[in-house]
C-alpha cells in the first residue's frame, strides 16, 4: 500500500466519529495510566477499562478493514456490444467475469459493497448502427456518461482501472477512445479464443502496467513513435491537400483502392498506412506499439501546417483502434468513416464529438 492511500484510510477512519471517540480513549487511558503512577487504582477499574479499550479495538480493526477495502485500487469492466442478441451479450458478460477474476472483481461484491451492478457497465445495442452520424454520436456519449458516472461514484473511491471488452465497429471504438482520453488507466482486452490464455479474452493493451513502469505513463501513446516503424509502413506524397484522405490497414478489408478513387475523383492527394506483418497480427506482438506507432503519424498529419481535416477510412483490431482514439482525443480534426460492406460513409469527426458540440 502507497502511503497515499495510507493516509486517505487514516483520513477516512479520523473523520468518523468512531475514530475520534478512539482517540479520546486513547488520550483518557494515558492520563489514567499517568495518574496510576502516583496513587495505585483498584483492579476492577483495571478490568474495565482494558475490556473498553479492547471493544474499542475490535471495532476499530473492522473500520480499518472497511476503510482498506473501500480506499483498494479496483478493477471494472467496462463491455461494450453492439449489434448483439441478449445470448450474444449473456455469453460475452460470462467470458468477461471470468476473465476479470484474474483481476479480483466479483459481481456480487461490487453490487453489495459498492452498489455496482451491471447496468453502471454495460453499453449495448442490440441492432447494429445505421449510417446515421448521430446514432453513433448518441452511443459514444452513453459510453462517455457510463465512464464519467464510475469514476464519480461516491462509494467508489481508492484507484480505478477500466478494463474495456469491445464488439462494436473499429470505427466507434476510436470515437470510444477519443472520448476516454489519456485520464483513465485502462486495461484492452482483445477477444481470441484457442490462444495460451484460459480466457478468450487476452489484456493486450495495458496501460494500467505502463503507468506503474514507465515515467511517461498513459501520456506514451501521444509522444512521437521512433523511426523506423516496426508495424507499419507509411505512403505519402510530398504535397498535401487541405482535406487529406488516409487509408488505415491493419487488418481485414484494405480501404486503400476506395481512398485512390475517391482521392483521384476530388483532386485529393492521399496517404497510406499499411502494416508490415501480412495482415494477422499475432497475439505476442506488442498491440501497444502498433497503436503508438499509427497515432504518431495521424498526430503529425493532424498537426501539418498545410492540413485543415483529416478523413480517415480504417480497418483493424477494435482495441487498437481504441488505444489511437485515446491519443487523438477529441481535438484532432478527423472525420471517421466506416465501411459496410460496399461503401465508406462518416460516422463523426473527432473534435465534435465533445458533448454540446
Amino acid at each position: 500500500m502507497k502511503w497515499k492511500d495510507a493516509r486517505k484510510i487514516i483520513g477516512y477512519i479520523l473523520a468518523k466519529d468512531f475514530g475520534k471517540i478512539f482517540i479520546e480513549i486513547i488520550i483518557l487511558g494515558l492520563h489514567i495510566w499517568s495518574i496510576s503512577l502516583e496513587h495505585p487504582i483498584s483492579m476492577y477499574l483495571k478490568i474495565i477499562l482494558i475490556i473498553i479499550f479492547l471493544t474499542v479495538l475490535i471495532y476499530l480493526i473492522i473500520d480499518v478493514k472497511t476503510a482498506i477495502k473501500l480506499f483498494a485500487e479496483k478493477h471494472i469492466p467496462i463491455v461494450v456490444a453492439v449489434g448483439r442478441s441478449d445470448e450474444d451479450v449473456s455469453a460475452m458478460v460470462s467470458d468477461v467475469l471470468d476473465s476479470m477474476n484474474e483481476y479480483n472483481f466479483d459481481k456480487r461484491t461490487f453490487e453489495d459493497d459498492f452498489h455496482v451492478n451491471r447496468d453502471n457497465w454495460l453499453v449495448e445495442r442490440k441492432s447494429p448502427l445505421p449510417d446515421d452520424p448521430g446514432e453513433w454520436v448518441s452511443f459514444v456519449h452513453r459510453f462517455e456518461d457510463k465512464i464519467v458516472r464510475l469514476s464519480a461514484m461516491p462509494g467508489l473511491k481508492g484507484r480505478k482501472v477500466f478494463h474495456l471488452f469491445l464488439k462494436c465497429p473499429s470505427a466507434l471504438a476510436m470515437g470510444l477512445g477519443a472520448v476516454t482520453g489519456i485520464y483513465q488507466e485502462t486495461v484492452l482486452h482483445h477477444f481470441q479464443r484457442g490462444t495460451w490464455s484460459t480466457h478468450p479474452y487476452l489484456p493486450l493493451i495495458d496501460f494500467h502496467s505502463r503507468s506503474d513502469l514507465s515515467r511517461g505513463g498513459l501520456h506514451d501513446i501521444k509522444s512521437k513513435a521512433t523511426r523506423p516503424y516496426e508495424y507499419i509502413r507509411v505512403e505519402a506524397p510530398e504535397t498535401l491537400t487541405k482535406i487529406l484522405p488516409v487509408s488505415l490497414h491493419l487488418s481485414g478489408h484494405d480501404p486503400e483502392s476506395e481512398v485512390d478513387k475517391l482521392a483521384s475523383r476530388r483532386s485529393l492527394s492521399a496517404v497510406h498506412i499499411r502494416n508490415t506483418y501480412n495482415n494477422t497480427l499475432p497475439v505476442d506482438a506488442d498491440w501497444f506499439k502498433v497503436a503508438h506507432e499509427v497515432a504518431s503519424v495521424l498526430l503529425g498529419l493532424s498537426a501539418h501546417a498545410g492540413v485543415g481535416r483529416i478523413e480517415l477510412y480504417q480497418s483493424g483490431p477494435v482495441i487498437i483502434a481504441f488505444a489511437v482514439g485515446m491519443a487523438l482525443g477529441t481535438h484532432a480534426r478527423i472525420e471517421v468513416f466506416q465501411w459496410d460492406g460496399e461503401n465508406y460513409y462518416s460516422v463523426f469527426s473527432l473534435n465534435r464529438l465533445r458533448h454540446g458540440k
